[in-house]
C-alpha cells in the first residue's frame, strides 16, 4: 500500500488494519506459574503497524483522579515442620482513572478517546505506580486489538477462528435459505419449474458445478443473491408478497 492510500484513510481504517498485523501473539514469557505475552513482543508487533499507518496514541491520567492506599496483608506459611504462621506484610495500591487518546497523523482532528484505568499494587508507591502503568499499557493494547495470547500454534488458532467463522455464516446462510424454499414451496408450479430450475443453477455450485440444491449453500453472499433473483423472478417484495397485493 503506497503512502499516498495511507493517507487517504482515516483513523478507524487505520487501526482496523494494525489490528489484522497483530491479530495473535504467543504467550512467550513465564513467571509465576502464568505464561504471558511480553510487553516487548506486543510493542514490536504494534509499533510497527503504527510506523506503518501513521498513527499514534497517547496515554494520560485523569486529573484528581490518583489515589495512593496502604493496605495491610497477612498471609498464612507453613513451616517445614509442618507448623503454621501469619506473615504479615504492608503495600501499597495505586489507581488512577486514565484515557488513551489514538491520533491520525495526517489528519490530527481524526482521533479516538479510549477511557481505562491504573491499578498497581507493591510494597513501595512509586514501584507500584510504575507496574501498574505496565500492566495498563500491556493489557490495554491486547484488548483493544483483540490479540488472542492463546498458547496454541497460530495455525491451529486461526483455523479455530475460521471453523467458528463459516459457522455464523452458516446459521445465516441457513434462515436466508429458508425464505428460499418458502417462496418456492409458495410460487413454483410445472409451468414455471423448468425456468426457476435453471435460475436456482445459475447461483448454486456444488464442487464447482451448478446444482439445483440450495439447500447446499451455506455461505451468506449466495444465499442472498438467490433469495434476490428468486423475489424478483416472481414480482415479491422482501415480505414474500407480490407487488400487486402490497398496492390492495
Amino acid at each position: 500500500m503506497s503512502n499516498v492510500d495511507i493517507a487517504s484513510m482515516n483513523l478507524a481504517q487505520k487501526l482496523a488494519k494494525i489490528r489484522e498485523k497483530v491479530e495473535i501473539l504467543h504467550k512467550n514469557k513465564k513467571g509465576y506459574g502464568y505464561t504471558y505475552v511480553s510487553e516487548d513482543e506486543i510493542l514490536a508487533g504494534i509499533t510497527a503497524g503504527l510506523r506503518q499507518y501513521r498513527v499514534d496514541v497517547y496515554p494520560s491520567i485523569i486529573p484528581d483522579t490518583v489515589k495512593v492506599e496502604p493496605i495491610h496483608l497477612v498471609k498464612t506459611k507453613t513451616t517445614k515442620g509442618g507448623d503454621t504462621f501469619d506473615q504479615h506484610t504492608n503495600e501499597v495500591v495505586v489507581s488512577a482513572e486514565m484515557q488513551y487518546t489514538w491520533v491520525n497523523l495526517d489528519n490530527t482532528r481524526d482521533n479516538l478517546i479510549v477511557p481505562w484505568v491504573l491499578v498497581g499494587q507493591q510494597e513501595d508507591a512509586s514501584q507500584a505506580f510504575g507496574s501498574g502503568l505496565t500492566y495498563c499499557n500491556r493489557y490495554f493494547l491486547l484488548k483493544f486489538f483483540k490479540v488472542s495470547t492463546s498458547d496454541e500454534d497460530p495455525d491451529n488458532w486461526r483455523a479455530k477462528q475460521k471453523a467458528a467463522a463459516e459457522m455464523e455464516q452458516a446459521a445465516v446462510a441457513k434462515e436466508i435459505i429458508s425464505q428460499v424454499d418458502k417462496i418456492g414451496r409458495e410460487h413454483i408450479t410445472d409451468a414455471n419449474r423448468a425456468d426457476v430450475t435453471k435460475l436456482i443453477r445459475s447461483v448454486v455450485r456444488v464442487n464447482g458445478k451448478p446444482s439445483a440444491d440450495f439447500f447446499s449453500v451455506t455461505d451468506v453472499e449466495t444465499a442472498t443473491a438467490l433469495l434476490s433473483k428468486m423475489q424478483a423472478f416472481f414480482g415479491l417484495d422482501g415480505d414474500n408478497k407480490t407487488q400487486t397485493q402490497n398496492n390492495e
